[in-house]
């Protein structure tokens, strides 16, 4: 992956190399047990990076120093190789290994469009900054990074990106990208060092302003990362989620979000079903910042997000207005005899002092979706079984047909909680006096099986025998 190039000749290397061409410098890279200094890409017109030179960077010249690099020749299959020093760089035809001129390069595409190899460069990032700023820091910097690409890509000025030099300029242009987009959480400017906001501007200049991978990278990121202080639901729970919806077959529908994070459910689901629009809430203000420039730099112009407690009266959220409500609630137990939550029936009027938060939430999502309309909720075990939530169950069960109960392994939601959940399908009665006729039920010993569950489901809505 691209690092921070330490020593000056290598940072010029880099630099002329780009000059000619080269879109990408990958340093240190090892192929197989060679460790090489250099490679450079360019892209070809499928959008992948291509490898058109390996670069041995030395302080002299000597016989040695050329024998390895056409050793190194040999394993990379790269048309050129280059040999550079701090006096003159040496350039060969691999397959000849003669001196040539030095050549010039050319790319089909102006911008990566492989997701791995986007996903690398992402990464790549992290690598130069890595030292220099704390994780959240890094983490941001990556998403502030790309925002500024994408205001850049919407005011039909990307030239101006690769004129970026100092810490001054990427942050004025940063202000203009949270006005533009109408980020309205604050940030904290950061002094980023100028060779670093140099390479910043290196490393993704070759990436695509906005692309939806940025939506899978960014929660991966913040899920290995994960000691920033915020919950990201694992990828094994969100992909569940965004299948069984997607089992449901249904077409241009309004979704809501009632708890979003940074997104993880959001994002599944909008890449893997039709959503004409989804509506998110997000009390956690630093999240719902990320959510909003992880929506813009991965292209979700259909996402509207409000950085609100979803459980608060607001003109916003109507109900009976949608089509899917989404429900992954903080896993917690409030005060119920608040004056935020005596409205809700299932706190009886306040009578209830301490509820488990997933209460109030599938109260609030029930009441906002449309009828013959989805809740898929996920919910600690005790709302399905313990006393003090059959009130919650009595509700459910007059206002909803329970299609699924699927009960996750107890590891599920690690390393964030040991909390014993299941995931819950339900539908909006067309009429009050509606009942259910059959009940999908099942128990995954393990993520590995939650596929077989999906398939399973699909089976039994079709009325085929699990």
């Amino acid at each position: 992956m691209a690092r921070y190039f330490e020593s000056e000749l290598e940072h010029k290397v880099a630099e002329d190399l780009k000059r000619k061409g080269i879109a990408v410098v990958r340093k240190a890279a090892t192929i197989g047990r060679k460790n090489i200094d250099m490679i450079g890409y360019t892209i070809n017109n499928e959008g992948k990076l291509e490898p058109q030179v390996i670069v041995e960077v030395k302080r002299f010249l000597s016989m040695d120093a050329q024998r390895q690099l056409m050793d190194y020749a040999e394993v990379c299959a790269t048309p050129f190789a280059l040999l550079a020093t701090p006096e003159k760089y040496i350039w060969f035809e691999t397959k000849t290994f003669l001196q040539i001129d030095e050549p010039q390069f050319t790319n089909e595409r102006t911008f990566v469009d492989n997701d791995e190899e986007i996903e690398k460069l992402l990464w790549g990032l992290f690598d130069l900054l890595r030292g220099n700023f704390s994780i959240s820091e890094e983490i941001e910097i990556l998403l502030y990074s790309l925002l500024i690409r994408a205001y850049l890509h919407e005011q039909n000025a990307m030239g101006k990106w690769s004129e970026i030099s100092t810490s001054e300029e990427y942050h004025n242009l940063l202000v203009k990208a949270f006005e533009y987009f109408k980020i309205d959480e604050g940030y904290e400017r950061k002094q980023i060092p100028e060779n670093i906001v140099q390479s910043i501007v290196w490393n993704l200049n070759v990436l695509p302003p906005i692309h939806p991978i940025y939506s899978r990278i960014s929660l991966n990121i913040l899920e290995k990362k994960r000691d920033i202080g915020l919950y990201v639901t694992p990828s094994s729970v969100r992909n569940l989620f965004a299948c069984l919806v997607k089992s449901l077959n249904l077409t241009n529908v309004r979704a809501l979000d009632m708890s979003a994070g940074y997104g993880a459910i959001t994002f599944e689901i909008m890449r893997e079903c039709d959503i004409s629009s989804l509506t998110a809430y997000e009390i956690d203000r630093r999240a719902s910042s990320y959510l909003k420039i992880i929506s813009v730099i991965s292209g979700y112009s259909n996402l509207t997000v409000y950085s609100e407690d979803v459980l608060q009266a607001n003109e916003e959220l109507k109900n009976d207005s949608y089509g899917l409500v989404l429900v992954d609630p903080p896993l917690l137990k409030i005060q119920g005899d608040t004056d935020s939550y005596k409205m809700f029936h299932v706190t009886q009027k306040g009578t209830r002092k301490r509820i488990d938060a997933s209460e109030l939430f599938i109260e609030k999502a029930i009441n906002s979706v449309e009828a013959g309309g989805y809740v898929v909720a996920l919910v600690p075990e005790g709302v399905l079984f313990s006393k003090p939530s059959q009130i919650t169950r009595e509700f459910i069960k007059e206002k909803m047909i329970i299609e699924a109960i699927i009960s996750l392994p107890p590891h599920s939601l690690k390393p964030y909680s040991a909390v014993k959940v299941s995931l819950l399908v339900m539908r909006k009665k067309l009429e009050e006096n509606e009942k259910a006729k059959e009940l999908f039920l099942a128990k995954p010993d393990s993520i590995e099986q939650f596929e077989e569950v999906v398939e399973g489901f699909k089976t039994w809505r079709t009325g085929g025998k699990i």
